[in-house]
């Protein structure tokens, strides 16, 4: 069925604001619950099965909004967010409101909806491991802080130091369950099992640096090469103007990700003699050393793409 209408909703923590394409004065308000998914969708039954409603993400808090819309098969397209500030900022909007936003997402639909990519749920299995996967990245983070806290002199004392000690213990058990159960996932999924020794095969690429990219860029073998490079945020942009030949730049991308690639760079600068020569060809020619690395997270996200392409092929016959 034909998309006619176009809904907008700007998602905050408690409450989801509405508004309908040519309807800017009756934006609505419900809140962020299961109660009000259920009024949103009486409120507006009428157009919902030709419509296409637009929302930001918004650090999760509309994943379960747009999992009760797709489960009753309303279409749903989830903006990035830097796209949709630039197209606000196009229509000479000075105010910032929830209700302006959710006029504006509307008005984004209804002009660029023939180019926007309806919302695909995951695999309950990819769902479950990236989740797992930003868990383990947050306490991660809880290590290294609490690490950095016993090297200073204040936590010296024998009450403060086991107290750290305590911490680390508990934060290094929690760490390895939850790296556990990510390779349980993967080992219990034939096609997941098959991309992840894709992955881990790629040069630089480690067997936890396989389940990012596993995790983060589900996208892998299915999309083109550049498309992956600016997925995974190393992709040289332009910056020309006239005669003037500016310095290509890369920049956005998905953040762990690009970490995950940044150090799969460094390792393998030092122990793969291929990309080792690539990155001292590069510098010898000129270029700095920052330069050298991100090509060669370009070249191990465009490997990773192409044996991740060839392996879902073989898993799936």
């Amino acid at each position: 069925m034909d998309i006619v209408h176009h809904i907008g909703v700007d998602v905050s923590s408690r409450t989801l604001d509405v508004c309908l394409d040519g309807e800017a004065a009756k934006a609505a308000q419900f809140p962020n619950d299961e109660a009000g998914f259920a009024a949103f969708a009486e409120r507006f039954s009428p157009v919902l099965a030709q419509a296409l409603v637009v929302c930001e993400a918004t650090g999760g808090y509309e994943a379960a909004l747009i999992g009760f819309l797709v489960a009753r098969g309303v279409r749903v397209h989830r903006a990035t967010p830097y796209v949709v500030k630039c197209y606000i900022r196009s229509l000479g909007l000075k105010g910032k409101t929830d209700r302006i936003d959710a006029r504006a997402l509307a008005r984004y639909g209804a002009e660029r909806g023939a180019g926007l990519a309806p919302y695909r749920p995951p695999a309950e299995n990819q769902r479950e491991l990236a989740a797992v996967l930003t868990r383990r990245e947050e306490l991660v983070a809880m290590r290294v802080a609490e690490t950095n806290r016993s090297r200073q002199p204040l936590y010296a004392g024998e009450t403060l130091a086991r107290s750290l000690a305590n911490i680390l213990a508990a934060l290094k058990a929690e760490i390895a369950d939850l790296e556990a159960r990510a390779a349980a996932i993967v080992a219990d999924d034939p096609v997941l099992k098959a991309r992840f020794e894709a992955l881990a095969s790629v040069p630089g690429v480690g067997r936890q640096t396989a389940l990012v990219l596993q995790a983060r860029m589900p996208e892998l073998g299915r999309i083109g090469r550049r498309a992956a490079a600016s997925l995974a945020g190393c992709a040289p942009h332009p910056r020309d103007s006239g005669t003037m030949r500016g310095r290509r730049t890369v920049w956005g991308g998905r953040a762990s990700l690009k970490r995950a690639l940044f150090m799969a760079a460094l390792a393998a600068r030092r122990h793969n003699p291929q990309l080792r020569a690539f990155f001292e060809r590069l510098t010898a020619n000129g270029k700095p050393k920052m330069v050298a690395l991100v090509a060669i997270m370009r070249k191990i996200i465009v490997t990773a793409n192409a044996k991740t392409r060839d392996a879902i092929v073989c898993a799936t016959g």
